[in-house]
């Protein structure tokens, strides 16, 4: 049992390097500037990192069916270093083109792969903890912009962007070649515990279903669609990244740091959020996740009117926060209402949730602000995304409180109470 600590330690290293991820607008800083991308140019890169990820959890989870952990890691490694390295050799015409191709799919998808390959791995070693352990998780990939953001910007100022990436990429793909001999999943002889489903644990686990038996489930399209709305949200504003401080005319070193303090709050939320889920359940810390979009957009609405740096921070971080309390929610719902068993590829299925968001929250705003030169509409717009969201949750809640089906759903609801 005590090992369990060092593989999670060596996970949250991994998850934090590959939460660059999230930094995109910093790392193409100097590619916006050589080749004169637009904003929603800039902002595909992000979407089709969303969505390769998304897919590299779903092939993820089939894989693992069959192929151990290191394997899975390895093949991600590969995806990881070639999609950086890679990169390093964009030039112009095909500028954007590679940068698409590689860094957008296929470093994305190798992350994908590693990402699934973590959080169904780590949480097999806490049943009893669940809600910890993959709050830790999370916080650390989260965390990843907020930390190395700042850094490779002052690297910028040192290195040229091509070198840069080609050291990303080995070092990353490294990273994950080493973690492969480490995280691997429990055996018998590790005499991890089995938590009993019952009212004082949050986290229970609901009868093992496949992703056919989830798809059939009205539970899956109330939560799912949560998620689109208020994943499209967070995603909305991480795809804008550098653009929000930048049009108040910040420093550069500054303006990182507040787009990482919305990498900040990400990786916090989740901590909190696992917090929260282990002490008052599943209803509470969704509630509170809706109502603190609420406030977070809010904050950045007023920060268009009155140019104030202090309330825009502000709002960044509790954004984060807000989307980062979701994440972790989407991981526990994942395992509580279908099981731990078919959990990598039902979690790969739940997370494609992405791909419909950051179509709507980073593409679509950009091209907003593209065409009113303003981001007063589209957080109008998000504001509106939270309030549907709201309504989505009281239907939730209400159809699982009617339908008992085979989940201990007042454990679902009480969490660790």
């Amino acid at each position: 049992m005590g090992k369990r600590k060092y593989l999670l330690l060596d996970a949250c290293i991994l998850l934090l390097s590959l939460g660059l991820i999230y930094a995109y607008t910093i790392v193409m800083v100097p590619l916006k500037d050589e080749f004169n991308w637009t904003p929603s140019e800039l902002s595909m890169i992000f979407v089709l990192s969303i969505i390769s990820f998304t897919i590299g959890n779903i092939i993820a989870g089939r894989l693992l069916k069959q192929h151990t952990v290191k394997m899975v890691f390895n093949w991600g490694a590969v995806l990881i270093f070639i999609g950086f390295v890679g990169s390093a050799f964009a030039n112009d015409p095909y500028d954007l083109l590679v940068l698409y191709m590689l860094y957008g799919v296929l470093t994305s998808l190798g992350i994908g792969f590693v990402y699934n390959g973590i959080l169904p791995t780590i949480t097999a070693w806490y049943p009893d903890k669940v809600g910890k352990a993959q709050g830790a998780l999370l916080m650390s990939y989260g965390m990843g912009a907020f930390i190395l953001g700042p850094i490779i910007t002052k690297i910028y100022a040192i290195l040229p962007w091509r070198p840069v990436f080609v050291a990303i990429g080995v070092i990353f793909g490294g990273l994950v070649v080493f973690s492969s001999f480490v995280i691997k999943n429990p055996t018998e002889n590790d005499h991890i515990i089995k938590v009993k489903a019952d009212k004082e644990n949050s986290s229970v686990d609901a009868e093992d279903k496949d992703f056919h038996d989830m798809l059939r489930d009205p539970v899956f399209y109330l939560f799912y669609l949560w998620m689109v709305l208020l994943g499209g949200v967070g995603l909305g504003i991480l795809g804008i990244g550098k653009s929000l401080p930048d049009q108040h005319h910040i420093e550069a070193t500054l303006a990182a740091i507040i787009v990482g303090l919305v990498s900040l709050g990400n990786g916090g939320g989740r901590l909190i959020g696992g917090f929260i889920l282990d002490r008052f359940g599943r209803k509470k810390t969704m509630l509170f996740s809706n109502c603190l979009y609420v406030v977070a957009i809010g904050l950045l609405l007023l920060s268009e009117y009155n140019n104030n740096v202090v309330i825009l921070s502000l709002g960044c971080l509790l954004c984060g926060m807000s989307f980062g309390s979701i994440l972790i929610v989407m991981t526990y719902f994942t395992k509580s209402v279908w099981g731990l068993k078919n959990m990598a590829l039902n979690f790969g299925v739940i997370n494609s949730y992405g791909i419909i968001s950051v179509f709507i929250g980073s593409y679509g705003s950009s091209k907003i602000y593209e065409s009113t030169g303003s981001y007063v509409p589209v957080f109008i717009i998000m504001l509106a995304m939270v309030a549907v969201a709201m309504v989505l949750l009281g239907l939730l809640n209400r159809y699982l409180d009617s339908h008992k089906k085979t989940i201990n759903v007042e454990a679902l609801n009480l969490g660790g109470k």
